[in-house]
């Protein structure tokens, strides 16, 4: 995925990850283990970690259960509800590591960890697998989001591009000055041809809450547990103000977009300014070779905070399964330094371990990878930590799906929070059990 490493190195890598480990365990006359494995369909690069797994764990066999995106989740909801003693081990989306523990469906994993190796952990990784001072889930990998530029139409209408240095990076207020040049109607027809911004997830809170943690509005209570006055407080109706006025007011950005479309576009550009994720910056480079591209960091508000995206996919035992040693060693093993070396190397998202940012130093102090650095270790902040964040999720989205389609930001924010809060008291008497 980096593309810049040799076959010979990268052979050297996948033989390393399997002997090393291979030697450390003990093989013995052992029944055959089965673990069912819950992942998503769009990972192939997870089969050479579990061929490495089962020479490291011969009694082990790792039977993959891939799903799309969309039924991925009702399954992990209908096996929490049953409390199914399948899958064995999974792939967890981080913000719904809490509910998934609070439901008592994930397994405490603080006895099996040891706390050298888990030192190697970015803090704020290990902060969301985190819930009452307990660890429920093993990071794999993260997330970064880069302000990325379409450098053929800065030049060609004479706009200073955004700096490379982090330290320099744009405000909000910067960045809509520029895509206020940079929406453009080529032909005079009255409809845009270029538009000056877009966000790569449009309205998802992941790629919004930037905008009011950038204000230090957290979006709910420290306990998780409250909307009211956090969902709908002043800061967070200042900041989706700011979202309505770029499709609304300003019109610098596309109402109608997709999350589905937004790289696209940006691609074939019709896009001047993008805020996305880091993963963006391969397809840009597979599937566009003709886009000039380049990226600076993530935007903040003048006087305000720099706040960045972060999080991804974690690995979790289920906590009634019949194989509960086998499915800790799998997910130990599974997010190991070897391993996931070879996981950023055959996937490219951005590792949760020190050790690896140590190990790829020189590809990390490159840009645009120095900014994805920098921000993880600096300026990243989780999503809220609840066991109500899918309900949370959902109804923050549709309010800012309604924020860009017109309706004034304070009457969808309130009507989210009160929402939110009906939806969260179902929890409040799990979290005090």
């Amino acid at each position: 995925m980096i593309g810049k490493r040799s076959i010979c190195e990268f052979f050297w890598l996948t033989i390393i990850c399997t002997a090393v480990f291979f030697v450390n365990v003990e093989v013995q006359a052992q029944e055959k283990v089965t673990l069912k494995f819950l992942n998503l369909q769009e990972e192939p690069h997870i089969i050479p970690l579990i061929q490495a797994f089962e020479v490291a764990y011969p009694n082990i066999k790792i039977e993959i259960q891939t799903m799309p995106w969309r039924d991925y989740f009702m399954a992990m909801e209908a096996a929490v509800v049953s409390s199914s003693d399948t899958p064995d081990v999974m792939e967890i989306d981080v913000p719904l590591n809490v509910s998934y523990a609070v439901r008592g469906f994930t397994l405490p994993l603080d006895e099996y960890l040891d706390e050298e190796d888990l030192n190697d952990f970015v803090d704020v990784s290990i902060d969301a697998a985190t819930w009452k001072n307990t660890i429920y889930s093993l990071p794999r990998q993260t997330s970064g989001q880069l302000l990325y530029f379409n450098v053929d139409l800065f030049n060609e209408f004479g706009i200073e591009t955004p700096p490379r240095e982090v330290e320099k990076r744009w405000t909000w207020e910067r960045v809509v000055e520029a895509a206020k040049k940079l929406t453009v109607d080529r032909d005079g027809d009255g409809t845009t041809d270029i538009w000056g911004f877009a966000f790569d997830q449009v309205d998802r809170p992941y790629q919004i809450l930037p905008l009011p943690q950038s204000l230090g509005e957290s979006m709910l209570s420290p306990d998780g547990l409250t909307a009211s006055g956090y969902v709908d407080s002043e800061k967070s109706i200042q900041a989706a103000k700011f979202y309505y006025d770029l499709y609304n007011t300003w019109k610098i950005a596309p109402q109608g977009i997709l999350a589905d479309e937004t790289t696209e576009w940006f691609g074939a550009g019709k896009i001047a300014l993008f805020v996305g994720g880091e993963w963006n910056r391969y397809t840009y480079d597979r599937n566009y070779p003709e886009l000039n591209w380049d990226a600076s960091a993530h935007p903040y508000f003048e006087g305000g905070k720099i706040a960045t995206p972060t999080g991804s996919w974690h690995l979790a035992v289920n906590r009634n399964s019949k194989n509960i040693k086998e499915g800790v060693e799998f997910i130990k093993y599974m997010t190991n330094k070897p391993m996931s070396v070879l996981w950023y190397e055959t996937h490219g998202q951005m590792p949760v371990r020190k050790s690896v940012y140590e190990f790829y130093k020189d590809h990390f102090s490159k840009h645009p990878n120095n900014i994805l650095y920098y921000d993880f270790l600096n300026t990243a902040v989780p999503r809220p930590i609840t066991p109500g964040y899918h309900e949370w999720e959902l109804a923050v989205e549709q309010a800012y799906a309604d924020i860009r389609s017109g309706v004034e930001p304070e009457v969808a924010l309130k009507e989210a929070a009160a929402k939110i809060d009906r939806m969260l008291e179902k929890y409040k008497q799990l979290v005090e059990e």
